[in-house]
């Protein structure tokens, strides 16, 4: 099974490498081979291909939403940062760039960056319980034991039966 979606993968690349050759400002076409790329697992290549379409739209949210993901998964995580920071800056619908940033943030134990990017989709968003969470697990991470315990007690009021919240309460309450 895998073959067979490598080959068409292959295929893809052969297409839009064609489409480029003959069409080197063809948006499309470079976000078409960062697809392929990343349906093979190669990160860095499409990461490649999404930056060349940047280059050509760089007010293009989508293709940034889609370069910064290709970077996180490369492992360039300043980079990836970069580009979510500029979604926020630059979009009215950021939350998912947030959401992203937070968890980033949360990865390399920056917990009051994380507790920003959280804090902001709860002003749109009060009652999103994995916000809550995430906020939560970014306060235990700085020491605010009374804040973390705030965020997961509204995170089970608006989502009381999902145990991993209650798990995360209790252990909370134990610290």
């Amino acid at each position: 099974k895998s073959q067979v979606k490598n080959k068409e993968h292959d295929d893809a690349i052969k297409i839009f490498k064609e489409i480029i050759r003959t069409n080197p400002k063809e948006t499309e076409a470079y976000l078409g081979l960062g697809l392929a790329f990343e349906g093979k697992g190669s990160w860095s290549q499409a990461a490649h291909n999404y930056r060349e379409a940047v280059r050509l739209e760089p007010d293009n949210i989508a293709v940034r939403f889609k370069l910064a993901d290709a970077y996180r998964n490369s492992k360039m995580i300043s980079s990836a940062i970069d580009e979510y920071r500029y979604i926020v800056d630059h979009s009215k619908e950021s939350e998912q760039a947030l959401f992203a940033l937070g968890e980033i943030y949360l990865k390399l134990r920056k917990n009051d960056d994380a507790v920003k990017c959280y804090k902001e989709i709860l002003k749109k968003h009060p009652n999103h319980p994995v916000a809550l969470t995430n906020l939560a697990t970014a306060y235990g991470g700085s020491g605010k034991g009374q804040e973390e315990l705030n965020s997961l007690k509204k995170a089970v009021a608006v989502n009381p039966k999902e145990p991993t919240i209650r798990f995360n309460l209790g252990a909370a309450y134990e610290r």
